[in-house]
């Protein structure tokens, strides 16, 4: 089956990742391995005595168009919608990843955004089975409004169903991924937000930490039966941030560049044979 020969080529691309990279010291931090390729912007993220995140995707839905895809797939369905990411690591074990979608329009507004970040995680690049926990507590605003866990292998996964309903089915890890057994698992988590104004962008701010770190107060943790001590925490935030004009960009830019100048001349005189300051003090 066309399913079982992708879960075949995973693990085989993962321990060839393991071998590579080795799996016997724990990490100091979090890391990209490898990025981009066809299982995410950011794919191959290590954290732990070997684990992996496999794939980290982030998928979209907007009023008007559509989703289910790739959040760049449905951004690029209107001209005035930017979509970027990027990442940094915020200091031992904890690595951040922003998606940021900008409205650059002066007038229209794209309203009932959900953006879902699909994430695949791999306690251990031999065995696969991790025990998923959460923290759910009540609703904070900018936290994550749904989740969804599955254990693979399945025919109904995370991201047909949300190309199918444009939500996650919200509920708790399944009993098989929370008990002892522990399962292959693969997790999502999904942001609302009712409506993205003109010149705003939705900044969502993931947190993957091998350290217990978390961005929110919601969020996923996925720890390797074979190694307890390897475990990610999955977390993330949005916030609504004003996107700059690209008029007041310039004026700000040449505003600094037009005081580097009168800065550059005045040391030139200060050196120039025979130069006295105004006040009449020598140097």
């Amino acid at each position: 089956m066309k399913t079982n020969c992708f879960l075949v080529s995973r693990r085989l691309a993962a321990a060839v990742v393991a071998l590579m990279f080795g799996a016997s010291a724990a990490q100091a931090a979090v890391t990209v391995v490898n990025a981009p390729n066809a299982f995410g912007d950011f794919a191959g993220i290590t954290y732990g005595n070997g684990g992996e995140v496999f794939e980290l995707q982030p998928y979209v839905f907007i009023n008007g168009l559509g989703g289910g895809d790739a959040a760049k797939t449905v951004v690029q369905r209107n001209s005035n919608l930017d979509f970027t990411f990027s990442h940094r690591n915020l200091g031992p074990g904890l690595l951040e990843v922003e998606y940021r979608i900008a409205n650059n329009s002066l007038v229209e507004s794209f309203d009932q955004i959900r953006f879902m970040v699909f994430a695949n995680p791999d306690g251990d690049t031999a065995l696969f089975a991790d025990r998923i926990g959460e923290s759910w507590g009540g609703s904070v605003a900018g936290e994550a409004a749904r989740r969804e866990t599955m254990a693979l292998p399945t025919l109904d996964n995370i991201i047909s169903g949300f190309r199918l309903n444009n939500n996650l089915t919200d509920g708790s890890p399944p009993a098989g991924c929370a008990g002892g057994g522990g399962c292959d698992a693969i997790v999502a988590m999904q942001w609302n937000l009712a409506s993205l104004k003109p010149q705003e962008a939705f900044v969502l701010r993931i947190g993957l930490s091998d350290d217990g770190k978390a961005l929110s107060s919601r969020y996923f943790t996925a720890t390797a039966l074979n190694s307890p001590a390897t475990e990610l925490t999955f977390s993330g935030a949005y916030t609504v941030a004003v996107v700059p004009e690209p008029g007041t960009t310039a004026l700000w830019a040449a505003g600094l560049l037009a005081m580097a100048g009168v800065v550059r001349r005045r040391a030139q005189r200060t050196r120039m044979p025979g130069f006295a300051p105004a006040n009449g003090s020598s140097t």
